[in-house]
């Protein structure tokens, strides 16, 4: 392609920034502009909380909504390529899977278990950054057919980058959240080892309503019509090929089998240890809150890889304080586990902090008593989990300064 109809789409991106929309119409009139000089067959456009680089909220163009939860995983909780955090921290801030990878795509976790059995191959990924801050991030998709990004078209992107990111800092804005009514009963699904629904009591349609999430603000209404449709009156459960399940369903059953998996590889005194039962609070669009808990099935009767998900409405006791005072971290605590879920090193946390990279272990040790896990990437995990994609699937919209626009002016959640 000529740089002539790149510079022009340069032209047409930065001014599509600066025409006032909100941010969700935002992200799709740039995908849809950005499309004609730079083709490709999905996408995914999220905002990040600049303190956190946590996603908030997301536009997907032609990606299922299903394969979010695994796409939240690979960010989240594995190591990879091309993570928004590093990204973020680079100059220009985009990344070709192909390139890093020097063409061995398979190198890639999120290759194989992902983008390839979704029929795709070809990754360019961005963050948008603009005064040291991270405002949000996309990432394109082609097909195995199709070419891998070139290095013009990455820097067409790298090139708008700012622009983009300074738009949506300034379109975060609230958003009205609908009234629902919710059954009082809990509900039950399980889901065998590929995520279908294998079992579902009546109870869970309601439920599953009140937790699916609308792919735009426009959509929300029709979305759900079509989501209870598919459940059925009688409350039949979503099938293998039909409606997915929404996301916080998804991240509690992976959260599930980790642990699982966790007790296995932990024995004491040569048995298998219990696994914790995953528990993830998720607020709905009328502000009530919800309880997912999910555990793997064993013994009699079990299938292998059966997941079980029970959703409640939560008790008071159950909507517990945000991370900083539920984890009662000190105030140096805080500040070093904010720069782990960013991303920074050891030294460079030292750095920032003038303190010892010894310093930060011993801070590093005392958050992971707190918060009990043990490890940086389980930290972040569980800050998202438990803070972040509950909100992002209820439907809440981020506030100006990045987290979740809430109701009383709660505070921060780090």
């Amino acid at each position: 392609m000529t740089e002539g109809p790149f510079h022009r789409a340069q032209q047409d991106l930065i001014a599509l920034c600066y025409r006032g929309l909100d941010s969700a119409a935002l992200r799709r009139e740039l995908a849809r502009c950005l499309r004609r000089a730079v083709p490709f067959d999905a996408a995914a456009w999220v905002t990040l909380d600049p303190a956190t680089l946590l996603p908030t909220s997301a536009v997907l163009v032609d990606l299922p909504a299903r394969d979010c939860a695994p796409m939240f995983e690979n960010e989240y909780l594995q190591d990879d390529f091309n993570k928004f955090s590093d990204l973020s921290k680079r100059q220009p801030p985009v990344g070709v899977l192909g390139e890093v990878t020097k063409g061995a795509l398979a190198r890639s976790r999120r290759y194989g278990e992902i983008l390839a059995p979704l029929g795709l191959a070809a990754e360019l990924r961005a963050a948008f950054v603009v005064d040291d801050a991270c405002w949000g991030a996309a990432a394109f998709y082609r097909r195995p057919e199709g070419p891998d990004f070139s290095p013009a078209e990455a820097a067409l992107i790298a090139a708008v980058a700012e622009h983009v990111a300074e738009r949506l800092r300034r379109a975060l804005l609230v958003t009205a959240i609908d009234v629902e009514e919710l059954d009082n009963g809990p509900g039950l699904l399980v889901l065998d080892r590929d995520n279908a629904v294998a079992s579902s009591p009546p109870a869970a349609a309601r439920w599953l309503a009140a937790l699916f999430d609308g792919a735009s603000p426009e959509e929300s209404d029709s979305r759900r019509k079509r989501h209870l449709v598919k459940l059925g009156r009688t409350g039949a459960p979503v099938s293998p090929t039909g409606a997915p399940l929404p996301h916080a369903v998804y991240a509690v059953a992976a959260h599930a089998r980790s642990l699982a998996q966790g007790a296995g590889a932990h024995p004491v005194n040569g048995q298998r240890a219990p696994a914790r039962t995953a528990r993830l609070r998720v607020r709905t669009r009328s502000g009530a809150w919800l309880v997912l808990h999910g555990s793997q099935l064993t013994g009699p009767g079990a299938q292998a890889g059966q997941t079980a998900v029970i959703i409640e409405r939560a008790q008071p006791a159950d909507i517990a304080p945000l991370i900083v005072q539920a984890y009662d971290l000190s105030e140096r605590e805080q500040q070093v586990a904010q720069l782990v879920m960013a991303g920074e090193s050891t030294d460079a946390i030292a750095r920032t902090l003038h303190i010892t990279p010894h310093t930060v272990q011993d801070h590093l040790k005392a958050i992971f008593a707190k918060t009990g896990v043990r490890s940086r990437r389980e930290l972040v995990g569980q800050v998202f989990f438990q803070h972040y994609l509950p909100r992002l699937q209820a439907g809440a919209s981020p506030g100006v300064n990045g987290w979740f626009a809430e109701a009383g002016g709660a505070a921060r959640a780090h």
